[in-house]
């Protein structure tokens, strides 16, 4: 960014020498991408002992400290940003373009995460969350979706002269992309990805280059892409970047200039500041950044007294009503969450100082599907707090059939005549292994009804984090010393002789160690077995398995830091 440059005693990144690190300029971006990605940054690097002596030269008013790579901007706000343009405008057709944001409103997410706003219309207000959301949904999504209708025929015409398939050049760059945002941004790093981790990185953006040059090619309709330019990257700003704004050429000298931006040529020294960092997500000195123009607008508030000490209150007043409003203090002072919420109902425009736009949405949507949560006391143990079944079925509603009553209705009463004993041995096991009940407790199941929920939550006693799971989501769960993994089915809660219990019912899913070979991730399979647990068997993990189609169950588990 400008700013940083300008704060550490640099040039900013338009300038000849546009890099902090090294001395890679301006000309050699205008030759090839490529070179900028493979840059001897140890013959011609800016070192510290270098450094230090030339800013010892200049007077000592101008003298400033260096700063370390903000990874969130590189990756988020630049790499994925940039994908994200490019898909939109430079691959997909214009029909296209409504069916894939249909898409990804209705695309399975992770446990818990937020759904994006269109990307047709709000992809310039996106922050860099949505964007780290995004780069880790999008690779399965396209894997599902993306088809040669979708894809504009010049681009998939100019794409036949490269060695891969275009769809699957598309995919790959996502997953690619995605990798390689898990290693700089993710909270835990493997030892074979930090090995790799110089390669990781360039991979995505080599790829990430070609689909750029390729696009460039089919805008302009020449016969390839030119290497020639100005020294000097001229950038298109995004907000132009719309529909019928900008022609043809224009976007080709944009998807050119892409590939040259120091976003780009900066992944060249991420290794090297992953080895002084430990995990390259530590190198996020500010994250707040994004409350400059919050700052620039509430400063005139301000008597101009104490002008730091009001607008961070401003700020704490601000996240602390967000908080409140998405429930989470519902158990420390569910009085002043209920009030507020009811206010918020009343009055939402009451609140548009202090919620973004994506906040009021995720708010609307929230009171839209407002839980009723039953918390059962008796199912939690050293681990599992809180407990509890959200959302009960109406008994009329409950019709659906399971393997584990074999194929019958699922029943709604413990004395059902449609239960079975493979039923009833289920749930057996489930009262022994779950709440360490004696074998072949209960003797006699009492005919009480059973009550059917959408989903279960428990507190993590380690983490104090709250998790829930809804009948479709995917679990880790332990069973005779064995770690396995499930689908959620269906969720109830059992009264018998006053020891009531929360059960769920999951279909087995098992690894099969093979991976998919465009995305690197495992495939696993969907079984027939089916088996029943209680609260304390499920782990606290929230998974993000996903069906493909043609694929199977693909299990992603990319993990970034979303800011």
């Amino acid at each position: 960014m400008p700013q940083q440059a300008e704060n550490s005693g640099f040039k900013g990144p338009r300038a000849h020498k546009f890099c902090r690190c090294c001395f890679a300029d301006s000309g050699q971006r205008a030759v090839n991408p490529d070179v900028m990605l493979k840059f001897d940054h140890i013959t011609h690097g800016r070192f510290h002992t270098q450094t230090l002596e030339m800013q010892q030269m200049l007077h000592r008013s101008l003298q400033t400290t260096s700063e370390r790579k903000r990874y969130s901007h590189s990756e988020y706000n630049g790499l994925g940003n940039l994908m994200h343009f490019l898909l939109r405008d430079g691959i997909l057709t214009k029909s296209a373009r409504s069916e894939y944001a249909i898409q990804l409103q209705t695309w399975p997410y992770p446990p818990g995460w937020p759904r994006l706003q269109s990307p047709v219309h709000h992809l310039s207000s996106y922050k860099m969350s949505h964007h780290a959301r995004w780069i880790v949904i999008i690779p399965a999504l396209l894997l599902n979706w993306l088809k040669r209708e979708h894809i504009r025929p010049r681009f998939w015409d100019q794409a036949k002269n490269h060695e891969k398939d275009s769809i699957e050049l598309i995919i790959e760059t996502t997953a690619a992309i995605a990798k390689s945002t898990t290693v700089l941004m993710g909270t835990r790093v493997s030892r074979r990805d930090r090995y790799l981790k110089g390669n990781i990185i360039y991979r995505a953006r080599y790829l990430f280059n070609q689909l750029c040059l390729l696009a460039a090619v089919t805008s302009t309709g020449s016969s390839g892409a030119s290497h020639a330019g100005t020294p000097g990257v001229q950038v298109i700003d995004e907000s132009v970047l719309q529909d019928g704004v900008v022609d043809d050429s224009g976007r080709a000298l944009q998807y050119q200039n892409d590939t040259l931006r120091p976003n780009i040529h900066v992944a060249v020294h991420f290794p090297e500041f992953a080895e002084e960092y430990a995990l390259p997500v530590n190198c996020n000195t500010l994250t707040g950044e994004n409350l400059h123009r919050y700052f620039k607008t509430r400063v005139y508030e301000t008597n101009y007294s104490n002008v730091e000490k009001i607008l961070l209150m401003k700020v704490n007043f601000q996240e602390t009503m967000r908080l409140l409003l998405q429930n989470a203090f519902q158990h420390d002072d569910p009085e002043l969450t209920s009030e507020m919420l009811a206010l918020y109902q009343q009055c939402p425009t009451l609140f548009n100082t202090v919620l973004s736009r994506t906040d009021r949405n995720e708010m609307d949507a929230l009171l839209d599907n407002e839980d009723h949560e039953m918390e059962i006391d008796q199912s939690a143990d050293s681990n599992h707090l809180r407990p509890a079944a959200i959302n009960r079925i109406p008994t009329k509603s409950v019709v659906a059939t399971h393997p584990i009553n074999d194929g019958n209705r699922i029943p709604t009463r413990s004395g059902d005549l449609n239960t079975t004993s493979t039923w009833r041995g289920h749930l057996r096991l489930a009262y022994q292994y779950g709440y360490g009940k004696p074998a072949q407790y209960p003797s006699l199941f009492e005919n009480r009804p059973i009550q059917w929920s959408r989903k279960s939550g428990f507190t993590d006693r380690e983490s104090n984090d709250r998790f829930t799971f809804r009948t479709g989501d995917f679990v880790r769960f332990k069973r005779d010393n064995q770690t396995l993994f499930g689908r959620v089915d269906h969720i109830f809660v059992l009264d018998n002789d006053k020891d009531r219990h929360i059960f769920t019912v999951l279909t087995l899913i098992k690894r099969t160690k093979t991976r998919h070979k465009l995305r690197d991730l495992e495939i696993m399979e969907e079984t027939e077995d089916a088996v029943v647990v209680g609260v304390p068997a499920i782990r606290p993990v929230r998974l993000y398995m996903i069906p493909v189609r043609g694929v199977g169950i693909i299990w992603v588990n990319w993990d970034v830091h979303a800011l």
